[in-house]
This record gives C-alpha cells, structure tokens and sequence, in this order.
C-alpha cells in the first residue's frame, strides 16, 4: 500500500471524553478552583537513552503544566519521579532470576544511571527554558523514604493475600525487594523474600542472596532501610502521593503517564488498589498519546533494547544522543511546536499518533 502521509490527510476524530470536554480546563477546574499550586507528576526509567515515545511524553507534560498555568493564572511544576532503581541487568541462578539496579551497575566509572539521565536532563533544560516551568527529579530513593510511602507499603504488607490478585494475579507473590548490602543482586521477583513478625509500623524482611547468603532486617516507619517496589506497587503508591500532598499542601496534583497505562491497568491496578487502602477518591489522571509503528503497536523501548524490531527507523528516533546529531536543537524546537499545542485542543491530546506522523513534523 502506497503511503498517504501528509499534513493534509491527518484527522482528529473526537474520542469520547472529547464529546463532553470541549477545553482540557473543563476536565480539572473544579479540583483546581482554591488550590494553591499545580503540580504535574510523571515518572520514568532511565534504563536507555530517550527514545521519541519518552520525548513526546515528557513534551505532554510541559504543554499540560503551561496550559494550566496560563488558563487558571497559578503557579505550576512538574516532579519527575526518576527511577534509578530499574534493572540494569538481570542473571539467572539456581533458577531464580536476580537483577541489578541502574544506579548499582558501575562501567568506567560511571554509574548506568549517571550516564542515562544525561539525555533526560537535556530534554528538561530545554523545556524549562521555553514554558519557565521547573521540573523537580525525585530518586526512588528518597520516593520510598517518603512518611506515606513507608506507611503505605507495611499496609500492602498486612493484607498481601488481598492485595496478590490486584498486584500479580499470574505470579502470586507481591514483589517487594531488598537488594544484597554487599553486591546489590535483588531477588526480582521476591522468591526468597519473607517477611514476619508484621506489625502497623514494622516488618521483620529475610531475605537470600546466591552469593553472599541470607540477610535480614527491618522495614519500618522509622528508618531508612531501601526497599525496592515493581511498577504496580509503586503506581498504587503514585497515586497515594498524590492525595496525601494535596491534602497537605493544598496543591492540586496531576499524574501523566504514557497511554499504555491507561484501560484495564488503570481499573484493575490503580483503582482497586486505591479503594483496597481505604481511599475513596482517585486523584486526576491523564495521559500522554502514544507514539505507535507501522503496524499499529506502541513505540516500544523495551523491544530496541533487546531485538532489532526497529532497524528500519532512523537511528535518531530511537537514541536521543543520535536524535541531537541528527535533528539538534532544531529538531526539539519542532517537536515542542507541535506537542505544545495538544493541551490547548482535546481532540489533538486525546489520541495518538504514529512515528511517520512525527516524521513528518521533523521533516517539515
């Protein structure tokens, strides 16, 4: 089939929330009326340099904060919740697979963390500069030092057979981990991972390491031992932030994923594990269209990272170092003219878009 791509035959059908939102305004203005700040909360792995899908996501998040910033004439900011705890690496052993974190696997020197986010806070600059809006990054690390968070983990603890069939109905067991004090191997799956002695503010964590044996310790409201959370846990725990800071700061917080979280992980996920910790309110959340192929699939960073599957695109749409050689700054400054204006239309923000659209706005 002969392609037909052109800015003349790019329609923006109105998908259903579009029917009765005519301004992305109308979806937020009675949770913003009074607050005293906007705070537009995203997160993402740092496990590769940016790819095109990760750029537009972050791009949604800047024209999202300016656009509300400008309409309700409040202050706004974005957290960008960093995830330097994502596998850098995994190994099996005994049949048990163990990962190793961004932030705890050295090359040169150099952690695969330091040497990721490069591109990110490229990206930020960038942003920043054009919309006056700062970005605040949030390590994991302290994400899960976090009152809330540590509460509502040992909460998640306590009722595991409740929470088991929302947060790993194929794998049965929550994947809480502790990685080894020596060589930082965790259990990614949290096999070995036992906890006792459960109490509202404490748990007692055994643990086993392939190489070093078992540890143990104990998480609990009042220190600091690391535990590392998978994308389920910590989305519930998103979620929890979000309400438990507007309560106590008087913001009005506005979580933004990619599309891919939206549909049934957003109803099994996110939902029921609100209402299983006892909240009876879902704080605002949207989401950022995907960047799809060819065929109709999401733009997927985890198939560069382990296949060939992208080998007929431009480099540079895959790698942000090779996006910047290629495109260089005049390639963001097309990029954000077009994605800035998504905010400001819901038929263009509620949708998504393909990589040859992008191309397109590239090649323009």
């Amino acid at each position: 089939m002969e392609s037909v791509a052109t800015f003349s035959n790019v329609f923006y059908p109105p998908m259903g929330i579009v029917h009765i939102a005519h301004k992305l305004s109308d979806l937020f203005k009675d949770r913003i009326k009074g607050k005293d700040k906007i705070v537009v909360r995203t997160s993402s792995q740092p496990n590769s340099n940016p790819h095109l899908g990760t750029v537009t996501t972050i791009m949604t998040c800047f024209s999202v904060a300016e656009y509300l910033r400008n309409k309700f004439d409040a202050e706004a900011e974005i957290i960008f919740d960093v995830l330097e705890n994502s596998p850098a690496e995994t190994v099996e052993i005994e049949g048990v697979e163990y990962q190793i974190s961004l932030n705890d696997k050295i090359e040169n020197g150099l952690s695969k963390y330091a040497e990721y986010i490069k591109g990110f806070d490229t990206i930020f600059s960038f942003l920043e500069e054009k919309t006056g809006i700062k970005l605040i990054k949030r390590e994991y690390s302290e994400f899960q030092e976090n009152k809330h968070i540590r509460k509502s983990i040992l909460r998640m603890i306590n009722k595991s057979n409740e929470f088991i069939p929302i947060l790993a109905p194929s794998k049965d067991k929550m994947h809480l981990r502790f990685p080894c004090p020596i060589c930082r191997l965790t259990d990614k799956y949290a096999i070995n991972t036992t906890f006792t002695a459960i109490q509202e503010d404490s748990a007692k964590f055994r643990c086993k390491c392939p190489k070093h044996g078992v540890f143990s310790g104990l998480f609990s409201l009042d220190n600091l031992e690391f535990i590392d959370a998978n994308t389920p846990i910590r989305d519930i725990l998103q979620g929890i932030m979000s309400i438990e800071n507007d309560r106590e700061y008087n913001t009005f917080s506005l979580m933004i994923d990619g599309n891919d979280w939206s549909g049934v992980w957003t109803l099994h996920v996110f939902c029921r594990g609100l209402l299983l910790m006892g909240y009876n309110e879902i704080p605002s959340r949207m989401f950022a269209p995907l960047i799809l192929d060819w065929s109709g699939a999401k733009f997927s960073k985890s198939l560069y990272l382990k296949s060939d599957a992208y080998k007929y695109l431009p480099q540079g749409f895959i790698d942000f170092s090779k996006f910047m050689e290629v495109y260089g700054t005049a390639g963001l400054e097309k990029l954000w003219e077009e994605i800035q204006t998504w905010a400001y239309d819901t038929k263009k923000i509620f949708r998504n878009y393909s990589i040859e659209y992008l191309n397109l706005i590239l090649q323009s």
